[in-house]
């Protein structure tokens, strides 16, 4: 559909036009969180002040839980000496990523914690706008 199109369109066409995307309003736009990302969301929500230490701590704590429970949780072993998480993704088996890239995967965990939450500069809903088009 083209300008020309909406111009010829009467009022009432273009009134039923508008009411028909406003169902899409809410769908989801871009890639969906992907399984990492999901649970560490759910660990940042927990926690007061995120951070990345203190997301350290917390997934070893899982790792550890992991080892002596046997409970299937999703971190296996986090290594500060090579700098890199192992998980176990549901689907594509044991997954290894550098702790840098956690680092960026807490970064977005952040600011959808602060989203949800409406913290600060957050509330305004044009900067929620800039947010969500950075990734």
């Amino acid at each position: 559909m083209n300008d020309s199109d909406l111009i010829a369109m009467d009022k009432k066409q273009l009134i039923e036009l508008g009411k028909f995307a406003i169902t899409f309003k809410n769908q989801q736009v871009g890639k969906r969180p992907e399984f990492l990302q999901s649970y560490l969301n759910d660990i940042v929500k927990e926690m007061p002040n995120p951070n990345f230490n203190e997301l350290l701590y917390q997934l070893e704590l899982v790792a550890v839980r992991r080892d002596e429970e046997g409970k299937n949780h999703a971190v296996e072993k986090v290594d500060r000496i090579w700098w890199e998480l192992t998980y176990h993704h549901p689907k594509r088996g044991r997954i290894k990523i550098s702790l840098d890239t956690l680092r960026n995967k807490l970064t977005v965990a952040k600011i959808n914690k602060l989203k949800v939450v409406g913290v600060g500069r957050f509330e305004q809903p044009h900067v929620v706008k800039m947010i969500t088009k950075v990734y």
